[in-house]
């Protein structure tokens, strides 16, 4: 709306107060062809993005524990072990089995050194 009244950047800025780069980003990514700003299309925008965001998967308890299995007697790679679950319907993040080693100090099954925090 400020945008569209022809409102300054800087007075937009402290209106709301965010950075100027802050608004600058936002006019940049969400003006047309014609380099005109039209909010009703940066929401459309806004919308659309957050629909196709990838949502939480609550994470299957007997796909970490086969997770957990493949790392110790195969010692195969969080990522091996990630493609492998996908082919059997389970959808595990490398990610997310990284982590469990992490927490659960699973390191020494893991082929290669994975780096621990010095903390």
């Amino acid at each position: 709306m400020l945008l569209q009244n022809r409102t300054k950047q800087k007075e937009i800025t402290k209106a709301i107060n965010v950075s100027a780069s802050t608004v600058s980003r936002e006019k940049r990514h969400n003006s047309g062809v014609r380099r005109h700003y039209n909010w009703e299309t940066a929401q459309a925008n806004a919308v659309q993005i957050r629909r196709r965001k990838p949502r939480n998967r609550s994470v299957d308890k007997n796909g970490m524990e086969e997770a957990k299995r493949l790392l110790i007697t195969e010692q195969w790679s969080p990522e091996q072990i990630s493609g492998v679950l996908v082919k059997d319907g389970k959808y595990i993040s490398h990610e997310l089995i990284y982590r469990m080693i992490r927490k659960d100090n699973l390191y020494s099954y893991h082929k290669n050194p994975i780096l621990r925090n010095q903390d």
